[in-house]
């Protein structure tokens, strides 16, 4: 992925070239360190578990001391952790039109806080 900026090409990248495995900060150091500008976050669970508050607590606080930008998140495909394998429920479909459905399919059915 790339992304222009008035005269010069900036590298973004994504990190579903790990998204077996869990999002850390340590993985995010290391992609700074490697001069990638920004990175674009991949928000399957088991990489980026978007309802365990401790893990997105952990990586906010990362990137606001940090100079690596986050330039995009991929919306989640399924709500397993086995990539929809569980079952048809596993699927996320943002275009449901009811929407108690919806916010079913994205937060699990837990209360908002």
């Amino acid at each position: 992925m790339r992304i222009r900026a008035r005269d010069s090409t900036q590298h973004v990248l994504s990190t579903h070239l790990f998204v077996n495995h869990r999002l850390t900060v340590a993985q995010l150091d290391k992609i700074q360190h490697a001069g990638i500008p920004a990175v674009e976050i991949f928000c399957a669970r088991q990489h980026l578990d978007y309802r365990d508050r401790a893990q997105i607590t952990e990586l906010g606080h990362w990137f606001r001391e940090s100079e690596l930008k986050l330039h995009s998140l991929h919306a989640p495909m399924y709500t397993d952790e086995i990539w929809g394998r569980s079952g048809p429920h596993s699927i996320i479909t943002i275009t449901e039109p009811v929407k108690g459905k919806r916010l079913e399919m994205v937060d699990g059915g837990q209360a908002r806080e």
